[in-house]
């Protein structure tokens, strides 16, 4: 496809898939911030992407250290039911639980 278009086109068709994805990223975390007010934890103690795949999405959910594993699973799961709604019966949805680096300041 991308031979038949001009370039202008291909990078509109990626701006909107990255669009989809940051949006449904944002519907992860949303809903998964009730969970650490819960735990009296920052709401910024957790981050996230979404990677697309053929057959479905990979969720990447990023914690600070100090998150507790229960609270990590509970968000593991609010993460696939987020996603429930809004993708195709046949796909599927992988989370990854990841703790989060802390930044070097240079």
């Amino acid at each position: 496809m991308a031979a038949r278009v001009d370039g202008e086109t291909v990078a509109t068709c990626e701006e909107v898939a990255g669009r989809e994805l940051a949006d449904l990223s944002d519907a992860v975390i949303d809903r998964c911030r009730p969970l650490l007010a819960a735990s009296y934890l920052p709401l910024d103690a957790i981050g996230g992407r979404i990677e697309r795949r053929a057959d479905g999405v990979v969720v990447h959910l990023q914690f600070d250290p100090a998150v507790p594993e229960s609270v990590r699973q509970a968000a593991s799961v609010r993460s696939i039911d987020a996603l429930r709604g809004m993708r195709d019966r046949g796909s599927t949805t992988d989370v990854l639980v990841e703790e989060r680096v802390p930044a070097i300041p240079v």
